[in-house]
């Protein structure tokens, strides 16, 4: 995925700028991360970086070629993720006028769209549905629409994109960014784009605004003085090499540990299916399960209460055999202080390098919040013993 936007990046920029924001693309911790694999949000990002080229490319010299192009990307992004189309707005806005003049442009993209957009139907119908069609796009625009449906997953203020994610994903290079406010481009535009659109819908976190981040980078064509530029240089360096272990290795750490542990277990249990209550992680890949009889259960965002009352209706395990329980609960040990004042739970297994940072709760001050997962690493089990 990276590679696809180092290629785009020349582009973005011009040749002979693109030293720096390739430097500062391929030094940053979320190219070494969610760039290295084929996440939805980094497929998402290479089909906005090359849009945007193409979106250059047609202002420079109008093309029935590239207008196609541009239209068959849109199909491919709109399919990936929903939010595709926030972070094309300026550069789309810019093309208007070309299309106006040349209708041909227009048809040629919206032929090339629409052709990209029957064939993802037919793919998904044919693989998701037994009857009827699937329109992804229009499923995803439905269930992100509903509150109680993005309130399973947690629910932010509004600004949390702007005052949180983003500094999280681009640390001291925003720095950069402010030094040079009065020369920003286009693409740093479309980045702040995509960033205010996603901020309306209230569930937010951090790897929605990865398109934005080579954006931002791209702006980042020229230095400031030696001095200070050594100062963000080593700055630069040590927040990608923290935020790099915390976020490539920590972060969920323990999900696929304690899913393949599961997994292991189960093998030497009596006969008969169990479930797994996940609460306060990310959804588990359940294909790594295979064959096995366990059950999962996504309470990610969750309640406590709503968790307590699954867990109240539960069976008990068998004696001496915790891992066979008919139901377990896997959370974060920092969880613990609200899991120990719950009777009938018995901690049965720890997956210890994983720390959770999407329940994040400041109301209590962040030092005490930050102390709280720190101190507690790790993804817990437990065994219902007692329910009741």
């Amino acid at each position: 995925m990276s590679l696809g936007v180092d290629l785009a990046v020349p582009h973005l920029v011009g040749p002979g700028s693109a030293a720096i924001p390739l430097l500062l693309h391929a030094s940053s911790y979320t190219t070494l991360t969610y760039q290295a694999h084929t996440f939805s949000n980094g497929i998402e990002t290479v089909l906005v970086v090359w849009s945007i080229v193409l979106c250059f490319r047609l202002r420079a010299r109008a093309s029935a070629t590239h207008s196609a192009l541009l239209g068959l990307l849109a199909a491919l992004g709109i399919w990936t993720r929903i939010t595709f189309p926030a972070f094309l707005l300026p550069a789309i806005v810019r093309l208007i006028p070309s299309f106006l003049r040349r209708s041909s442009l227009l048809a040629a993209s919206g032929f090339a769209f629409s052709a990209t957009a029957f064939a993802a139907i037919l793919v998904d119908s044919a693989y998701f549905a037994r009857d009827g069609w699937v329109i992804t796009p229009l499923n995803n625009l439905m269930y992100n629409t509903s509150s109680a449906n993005l309130a399973l997953h947690g629910i932010h203020a509004r600004y949390t994109h702007f005052v949180g994610n983003l500094p999280l994903l681009l640390g001291p290079a925003l720095v950069l960014v402010f030094v040079k406010i009065r020369r920003l481009g286009l693409s740093f535009w479309c980045a702040m784009s995509g960033v205010a659109v996603l901020s309306i819908f209230p569930h937010q976190e951090p790897r929605f605004l990865l398109p934005a981040v080579p954006l931002i980078l791209s702006s980042i064509t020229s230095l400031p003085g030696p001095r200070f530029w050594r100062t963000c240089l080593a700055t630069w360096v040590m927040f990608n090499t923290v935020l790099a272990i915390l976020m490539g290795a920590l972060h969920q750490g323990g999900v696929l540990p304690t899913l393949l542990a599961a997994k292991q277990q189960s093998a030497v249990c009596p006969s008969g299916e169990r479930t797994m209550i996940w609460w306060e992680t990310y959804t588990p890949p359940t294909w790594l399960l295979g064959s096995t009889p366990v059950n999962t259960r996504d309470m990610a965002g969750s309640d406590w209460n709503d968790v307590k009352s699954v867990l109240d209706a539960s069976a008990t395990s068998v004696p001496g055999q915790k891992w066979c329980a008919k139901t377990l609960l896997v959370a974060p040990v920092s969880a613990q202080k609200v899991l120990g004042g719950t009777k009938g739970l018995e901690l049965v297994h720890v997956s210890p390098w994983h720390i959770g940072l999407d329940d994040l709760n400041f109301e209590d001050g962040v030092t005490k919040e930050l102390k709280r997962v720190l101190g507690g690493l790790g993804l817990g089990v437990w065994a219902i013993v007692d329910a009741h």
